[in-house]
Parts: structure tokens; C-alpha cells; sequence
């Protein structure tokens, strides 16, 4: 996943599910909060949600199979900011973008 806050950019991974709840497939991926939030702001304990972050499926370099759009997303409300703290986890609801070539 490709994320950007401010003048920065970051990628991670993460780990993409569909599930049918109530009849309706809801995508979304689990991944670390680092990817979501500016770690400067979740010192202070702002858990600030970066903007622009993309998800995709079998990616290498700019191929891929699927493009999603992060929606919504949900940090674990204990995080602030450490990698190393044990809270440092995530939830984004995704929204297809685009298929691409793979």
C-alpha cells in the first residue's frame, strides 16, 4: 500500500479480506497503524489519519491485479505512535478502484 501525509510518502503491507455480511462484500485490509497515521502525531496522542492511501493486490512495480481506495479506517485506540508498543494495528475499509492488468 502506497500512503501520503503531508509532503511524505510511505509503503508497508498488509493483508486484504472480503467478507459477506449481510449479503454485501465488505473489503478491507489489516495492517500496522504506522501505515495509517503519522507517528509524530500519535505521540501527542492525535492519532492523525494520513491521506491518499491505495491498497493493492499482486503488486510489482506498476502492475497489479486490483486497486482499492482506503474509505474508512480504524486505529487501535491504545497507539501512540511505537511500532514496538503491541498496539500498533489497524483496520481500513477498502473500496475498489480499478482492476488492472494481472
Amino acid at each position: 500500500m502506497t500512503s501520503q501525509y503531508a509532503n511524505s510518502y510511505g509503503q508497508g503491507t498488509g493483508i486484504i479480506l472480503t467478507w459477506n455480511i449481510d449479503g454485501e462484500d465488505i473489503t478491507f485490509v489489516m495492517t500496522c497503524a504506522h501505515n495509517f497515521v503519522d507517528n509524530k502525531e500519535a505521540e501527542r496522542g492525535n492519532a492523525r489519519h494520513k491521506s491518499n492511501i491505495t491498497c493493492y493486490t499482486f503488486r510489482e512495480d506498476n502492475s497489479y491485479a486490483e486497486e482499492y481506495k482506503v474509505i474508512k479506517s480504524f486505529v487501535h485506540p491504545a497507539y501512540r505512535g511505537s511500532p514496538a508498543s503491541g498496539f500498533d494495528y489497524c483496520i481500513g475499509v477498502l473500496a475498489l478502484k480499478s482492476r488492472g492488468g494481472i
